[in-house]
């Protein structure tokens, strides 16, 4: 396993996103494995839209793995959280579960949050997806961490 789904790039899979879906064909299904606080989200929405019926069946038919939530991950999660609510930064609860799952076990996180996520430091590694017809729809991130990996321009505005 390589690649952890974060809830919006799931969604963006199943409304049928041309970059990935590419990206899912250029790997095995192993390499892709969603969180369970992921598929928590994905049922939280599902149970709310007036497409209810339809978009369980969605939620059903995937066929990632999915990854329980353990003492690692939840120690992860609650660096992440507190160090960024120190910095003033405050994450998303969700949000902080999922990168501290990510970090803990080394997956590269696939998001279209970058914002959210590029903030936390540590081994995260996290990559935006962007929906285009080119390329592979893929677009890496070097995490906070890694200021040497980041375009000049980037690590100026950050201090780095």
């Amino acid at each position: 396993m390589i690649y952890l789904l974060d809830t919006n790039a799931v969604i963006a899979i199943m409304a049928g996103d041309e970059g990935l879906l590419g990206l899912l064909k250029r790997h095995a299904p192993k390499d892709f494995a969603l969180s369970a606080i992921v598929v928590h989200e994905l049922y939280y929405g599902a149970e709310k839209s007036q497409r209810r019926a339809q978009n369980l069946a969605r939620i059903e038919a995937l066929q990632f793995a999915v990854l329980e939530f353990d003492r690692d991950d939840a120690r992860h999660a609650g660096e992440i959280r507190a160090g960024l609510a120190t910095l003033g930064t405050p994450i998303g609860p969700y949000d902080a579960l999922i990168g501290g799952q990510a970090r803990a076990r080394n997956l590269t996180l696939i998001t279209r949050n970058m914002r959210e996520f590029e903030r936390i430091s540590g081994n995260l590694s996290a990559s935006r997806v962007s929906s285009t017809k080119r390329g592979n729809g893929l677009t890496r991130k070097a995490p906070p961490s890694c200021p040497s990996a980041a375009s000049p321009r980037r690590r100026a505005r950050h201090g780095w």
